[in-house]
């Protein structure tokens, strides 16, 4: 939707254009419609029902932003603070996954060290 800083335009004060910074005039069905019809992407800047790809000026809706899709090219409407979750929420499921992944790590160690011992045993 348009947000209300735009309009939709009223008979009173509200102009029946949108006027971008180098003075193209836009109708308002122009505004907020995921496209940037301005040089600047000012008809596309404040409205709420839009998320701006960080490396280009494509829109997508708000409603693809973090849903699991990635829709801009460069990923920035999955890949970013906002869109993080914690795969494993409680504390204790925490605690074990991070024993188990030391555990590997140790197991891991321990079985290439054996391994390189006996290379350099049976190579003497």
């Amino acid at each position: 939707g348009i947000n209300a800083e735009y309009g939709p335009p009223d008979t009173y004060n509200v102009p029946q254009v949108f006027v971008c910074p180098d003075g193209t005039c836009l109708q308002y069905d122009k505004v907020c419609n995921l496209v940037d019809d301005c040089t600047d992407a000012a008809d596309e800047a404040r409205c709420s029902n839009s998320f701006k790809c960080n490396s280009s000026n494509e829109f997508i809706p708000l409603t693809q932003h973090c849903d699991g899709v990635i829709n801009c090219q460069d990923f920035s409407d999955e890949c970013n603070e906002n869109c993080s979750y914690e795969i494993i929420k409680t504390t204790s499921l925490s605690v074990y996954a991070w024993f188990i992944g030391l555990m590997a790590i140790v197991l891991n160690s321990i079985a290439v060290i054996k391994s390189l011992l006996e290379l350099f045993h049976t190579n003497r």
